[in-house]
């Protein structure tokens, strides 16, 4: 047998040779590394190319059909590219806020991210679509596009929605003042833009049906005056009748809900509440909405309208003021008939109060009677102006979508569908204007009405004071108190509260008066009312409410230029726990901005709830101070 003797010479190498060999490996895997981004940059850089010169040279159906190809290369490699730097996310970090140039790099991992999810998108839906566009005439082609999607996977719209929902997040998640100015513009249009996409694709399969692209779609518009709140928004003043066929507005008749009654038919007995405080027996349509659950008032306002005029709608908008301003906001402005200087949405509420006040365009006599007839002309004008110039064209398409983003957030516009795929998409982005209470949580739902008949809605201001505690230990049913604040700041010595349905001499007249309230705080369901204090001793009452909630409600009164409380004080079902505690207060719909303070369990929060709801267990960044 033979031993081998290492020397020290080979011992003292051997380090330097285990070094040098994952010096090699390191080195090789970086360039495979480099390999790699390079390719798939060159990839990307060659297909985005082909792209737009495709776009620069042919813009046919067509042509966008045979881009496919190329789209689909792009999404792969964005995809690949954004696979090999993004891991590197830590190390472009550390250069922002080195110069534009730095925030620049830092950001690319984001940018990256959001240009992979679009192009991947983008070619989902290019393949859904593209038979339609290879084959179809130009005649054709709206009704072919709109079967294609309607016929798509309810699975590859889930997809592209969270691509959506992935490229928005990396996209909000970059401050575009940092970036050098040739991207800062296109990235702030973009963060604009983007949240728009994915509520479009959730309703994506249902959109051709709703635009009538299979049979006319009819759908009834409420017009809700605001400035005297009721449950689902405000008093119905109009009623519109929309009408739909092959994408394209047939009609927009709008109507004084006065002139939609019809006494030849019998009329279900108007809610309780209506009953005894406004003396109103019959349920008519421009009363449907006493419920603050859309979804419940439409149905109600579907009924009357069918039982008045046999007429199956599929569907119901409603719309009031706020709605008024940011549609007008999103076009920019209008000219409208018999205004002399153009409608905008700093101007148009005053100019719809001076065409209620004085409709009239001639000279004739100014009789009440002829006032009472056609005090309400200029809503289908002001409709009809808005189509026209929507038709025309002459408007800003990002404005106007930003605009109805916005009014469908704050429940400017409702909506209730009879499709029951779409409603249930409507649902799912709370653009339902239905009570949404979440099991096992808190909830809180202020809802007024104003019983008046009278506008003071516009001037009376809100805010609403929570506490939740525990005294008998976090085991046992927790205590809480709301405290409702209303205050009325229009000065009026000696007025004399008179709830007789007039008319005064101006519409500011009608803002002036008391404000007669039936309040109701909507709880969670099995909800212990202890008491009720600054409402009228007999109008106390506690009952089962909709969607698992528990309705507390009082009546009060309140003159001109004073404040008064309102305080709920009740016990809260057994199952909402402190250790598991989650609060939801939803904002009625029409009542504006609600700033809120709550206690829980001595930690104080605040906020000002200007859209549709706030979950508090989404907002833990909340503080004592607001």
């Amino acid at each position: 047998m033979t031993l081998m003797k290492t020397t020290s010479s080979q011992r003292t190498n051997l380090p330097a040779t285990v070094g040098l060999l994952l010096i090699a490996a390191l080195l090789l895997f970086v360039g495979y590394r480099l390999f790699r981004v390079v390719r798939f940059s060159w990839v990307a850089y060659h297909n985005g190319m082909a792209l737009l010169d495709i776009a620069n040279t042919d813009r046919t159906p067509q042509a966008l059909a045979q881009s496919q190809p190329e789209l689909a290369k792009l999404a792969n490699a964005l995809t690949g590219l954004e696979r090999e730097i993004v891991p590197l996310a830590p190390l472009f970090h550390r250069l922002d806020g080195v110069t534009r140039y730095g925030s620049t790099v830092a950001v690319l991992p984001n940018l990256l991210t959001v240009g992979a999810e679009m192009a991947a998108l983008g070619n989902q839906g290019l393949l859904l679509v593209a038979p339609a566009l290879t084959a179809s005439d130009e005649s054709a082609l709206a009704e072919d596009v709109a079967a294609a999607i309607a016929s798509g996977d309810e699975a590859v719209f889930a997809q592209m929605g969270q691509r959506a929902r992935r490229a928005n997040a990396a996209l909000l998640s970059i401050d575009a003042d940092t970036l050098l100015p040739q991207l800062s513009a296109p990235v702030a249009l973009a963060q604009e833009l983007l949240p728009l996409l994915e509520p479009g694709l959730r309703l994506g399969p249902s959109i051709p049906h709703l635009l009538g692209m299979n049979r006319p779609m009819t759908y009834l518009v409420l017009a809700q005056n605001n400035q005297e709140l009721r449950g689902a928004g405000g008093w119905i003043t109009g009623v519109g009748v929309l009408k739909v066929e092959r994408g394209q507005i047939t009609s927009l008749d709008f109507s004084d809900s006065y002139a939609l009654d019809n006494p030849a038919v019998d009329h279900p007995p108007a809610p309780a509440g209506m009953q005894r405080y406004m003396d109103i027996q019959l349920l008519f349509l421009r009363d449907a909405n006493w419920s603050p659950d859309l979804p419940t008032a439409a149905r109600a306002a579907h009924n009357l309208y069918r039982q008045d005029w046999g007429v199956e709608v599929d569907g119901i908008v409603t719309i009031d003021l706020r709605a008024v301003e940011l549609i007008i906001a999103g076009i920019g402005s209008l000219q409208m008939e018999g205004v002399k200087e153009p409608v905008t949405s700093e101007n148009v509420l005053d100019v719809m109060s001076q065409l209620w006040s004085n409709p009239f365009t001639d000279t004739k006599d100014e009789s009440s009677a002829r006032w009472l007839h056609q005090r309400k002309n200029f809503m289908p004008d002001l409709a009809n102006a808005v189509l026209d110039t929507i038709k025309a064209g002459r408007f800003d398409y990002l404005a106007l979508l930003q605009s109805g983003h916005t009014a469908l957030n704050e429940r400017a516009v409702q909506i209730w569908l009879q499709d029951p795929r779409a409603q249930e998409q409507l649902a799912a982005l709370r653009w339902d204007g239905a009570l949404h209470p979440l099991a096992r949580a808190d909830y809180l739902a202020l809802v007024d009405s104003n019983v008046g008949y009278n506008k003071v809605n516009a001037v009376v201001a809100r805010s609403m004071q929570y506490s939740v505690a525990w005294p008998d230990g976090a085991d046992a049913s927790a205590l809480a108190t709301t405290q409702v604040t209303y205050h009325h700041p229009v000065e009026s010595p000696d007025h004399v509260c008179d709830q007789t349905s007039r008319y005064g001499d101006s519409r500011d007249d009608l803002m002036k008066r008391c404000y007669f309230n039936y309040v109701r705080l909507y709880v969670p369901r099995g909800s212990q009312l202890l008491s009720i204090d600054g409402v009228e001793a007999d109008s106390v009452g506690s009952q089962r409410g909709i969607r698992s909630t528990q309705v507390l409600s009082g009546y009060f009164e309140m003159k001109p230029g004073t404040t008064h409380t309102v305080t709920f004080t009740y016990r809260l079902p057994p199952l909402i726990r402190q250790d598991e505690y989650r609060l939801v207060i939803q904002r009625q719909s029409g009542s504006g901005p609600l700033p809120v303070q709550w206690d829980v369990a001595g930690q104080t929060f605040s906020a000002t709830i200007s859209e549709n709801l706030l979950d508090w267990s989404r907002f833990p960044q909340l503080s004592a101070d607001g």
